[in-house]
């Protein structure tokens, strides 16, 4: 009987919740550091814009002078 109490009040013995050790300084470090990467990524991104536009640009000014090469390529082997 008396094991049977002693189990009994252990198991209706309020819990205490562990206590773990607060990180709150390499939390706000870490924090910090992940808004830093997502400032670098924002920029990347932009910069990646940037580049694909000028891409887009110097394709469509190459394609361009192909057509005009090619034009005056079939003007000299008609005549």
């Amino acid at each position: 009987m008396n094991r049977f109490t002693k189990y009994f009040k252990w198991f209706l013995r309020p819990t205490m919740k562990p206590v773990y050790p607060s990180n709150v300084d390499k939390i706000q470090k870490l924090k910090k550091k992940i808004k830093a990467l997502e400032y670098r990524v924002e920029g990347l991104e932009n910069e990646m814009m940037i580049i694909m536009k000028e891409y887009r640009h110097l394709i469509n000014t190459l394609e361009m002078r192909i057509d005009t090469l090619n034009e005056g390529c079939e003007k000299c082997t008609k005549n």
